[in-house]
C-alpha cells in the first residue's frame, strides 16, 4: 500500500490529520510532520527522510504538502531526487487527504493516487455565489 505523508508549517497537518480521522477514520500507513519554529530545514529534511523509510513498504510515498516553495516542500523535493517511489502534491487539504485515505487501492500506482488526490481537491474549491448559480442553471435545463 501506499504511504501517505502529510506535511507543513506548524500544526496544519496535524490538524488535518485529526479531522480526517473524525470523518473518515484515521488513515493507515500514514504520518504527519511539521515544521516547528527554530528547526533547521536540514533537521526537518532528516525526520522527512526517516518518516518517508518507515511508510513506504515498496509502493511508495505520497507527500501531502501545504505550500509550493515552503521548508516542508523542498525537503520533500531534495528528497524526490533520491528516489522514484516519492511523489509530492502541494495545497493540501481536508478534501485531498479524505481521497488519499479512502480511495488508495494495492494495485493503485503512486502517480494515479497522486492524481485523484490533486483532483479532490481542485474539484473542493468553490465560489458559494457561482456554485449556487449553477446550481440554478442545471435546474433550468430539467
Amino acid at each position: 500500500m501506499i504511504g501517505i505523508a502529510v506535511i507543513s508549517h506548524g500544526g496544519l497537518c496535524e490538524g488535518l490529520f485529526d479531522s480526517v480521522g473524525m470523518i473518515a477514520g484515521t488513515p493507515e500507513q500514514a504520518e504527519v510532520l511539521s515544521l516547528k519554529p527554530g528547526m533547521s530545514p536540514d533537521d526537518y529534511r532528516q525526520k522527512l527522510s526517516e518518516v518517508i523509510k518507515r511508510l513506504d513498504t515498496g509502493a511508495g510515498v505520497l507527500v501531502m504538502v501545504d505550500i509550493l516553495g515552503g521548508t516542508p516542500f523542498n525537503s520533500a523535493a531534495f528528497l524526490t531526487q533520491e528516489t522514484d517511489k516519492v511523489e509530492v502534491v502541494t495545497g493540501v487539504n481536508l478534501p485531498m487527504l479524505i481521497s488519499a485515505s479512502l480511495e488508495r487501492t494495492d494495485d493503485m500506482t503512486l502517480i494515479e493516487l497522486a492524481e485523484k488526490v490533486r483532483a479532490a481537491g481542485a474539484d473542493s474549491i468553490k465560489i458559494l455565489q457561482q456554485q449556487s448559480a449553477a446550481e440554478v442553471d442545471d435546474d433550468e435545463e430539467v
